[in-house]
């Protein structure tokens, strides 16, 4: 494959072209240094398209008010960076993945520093498995919607999740879940019914004890065409290249914007979060707070526990929605 034709389709250069007659070979060195230029040129107009991602600072409720917060902000969209790439290099519904989304490294959108959590590309329309060993982690969750947080301009929706021990796992601790939107014909397994408008599968895994042993898991379509995905093809390179820059630029406004939610309210007390269809636990309920505390104070929580509660936790995010 020609590399000057790798990315054309992204950036739209045009390159000279230099005739060769005779019986004089072309100079490879010429078309080595056309490449290099290329190249150059190509991941400069990527930084271009990139450059703005910075603006969150000035469009959410962060304020680069010190050298510190102004590392920190760029310290973010670097691990926004990291994570668009893996999500978006194997974005691809008919050859689904499991990818490592948010966690202790990547820990944008406050993620929960008990729970791990999985993405995948899927398609309503299509035909799923998910299968593995459940091993011994105490909550496996799984979450459907559509155009999660930082994924679209506006984040859709999603539907109840379910949990893994609602399905019947096998006494090998083995399970197999069919993932469609109807039921086919004759199957008698287990069932997850998914809506015609989702395009992701989120299963998130919540430990309590440090032997717990992680979920083992995978996913196929069974309902897709033959053939192999276009991984190495210039197109797809340079699909994936705009989806990955546009992933950077709605993760990196979308989860500071939570911030925001929370200056209505007074500093230091709690508040039950709005959140409803867009990407929370069945069941569960947050609870979040702003709070501002002196260097010689500290703050107090107090709360009385529920009779009967699955799972709880406390944790700390900074301004820019990253769990500490």
């Amino acid at each position: 494959m020609d590399r000057r034709e790798a990315l054309g389709t992204l950036a739209a250069l045009t390159l000279p072209s230099a005739a060769h007659g005779g019986a004089n070979p072309p100079d490879t060195r010429s078309d080595t240094r056309m490449d290099t230029h290329f190249t150059r040129k190509l991941w400069h107009q990527c930084l271009d398209q990139m450059r703005d991602s910075g603006d969150f600072i000035d469009t959410s409720n962060v304020s680069a008010d010190s050298p510190d917060v102004a590392k920190e902000a760029v310290d973010y969209l670097f691990m926004t960076l990291a994570s668009a790439y893996m999500l978006m290099a194997r974005a691809d519904p008919d050859y689904p993945e499991f990818i490592p989304w948010v966690n202790h490294v990547l820990d944008y959108g406050a993620p929960n520093p008990d729970a791990t959590y999985y993405y995948a590309t899927i398609s309503g329309q299509g035909v799923y498995r998910v299968f593995g060993h459940r091993n011994t982690v105490h909550w496996v969750d799984f979450l459907t919607g559509y155009d999660f947080w930082g994924f679209e301009d506006k984040p859709g929706k999603s539907f109840p999740s379910h949990q893994i021990d609602d399905y019947e796992i096998d006494p090998d601790g083995t399970f197999d879940i069919l993932l469609s939107n109807v039921r086919p014909a004759g199957h008698t397994g287990n069932w997850m019914k998914i809506e015609p408008e989702v395009n992701y599968l989120v299963i998130r895994q919540f430990a309590y004890a440090p032997d717990e042993v992680d979920i083992r898991m995978g996913i196929e379509r069974l309902d897709r065409k033959s053939g192999a995905p276009a991984l190495y093809d210039g197109n797809a390179a340079a699909a994936r290249v705009r989806k990955i820059i546009r992933h950077l630029k709605l993760s990196s406004r979308a989860w500071p914007s939570f911030a925001g939610w929370l200056k209505p309210y007074a500093l230091n007390s709690f508040h039950v979060f709005p959140l409803k269809g867009t990407g929370e636990v069945q069941g569960q309920i947050y609870y979040e707070s702003l709070y501002d505390i002196p260097r010689d104070q500290a703050m107090l929580i107090e709360f009385t526990m529920p009779q009967q509660c699955f799972y709880w936790n406390i944790q700390i995010d900074d301004r820019m929605w990253r769990t500490l």
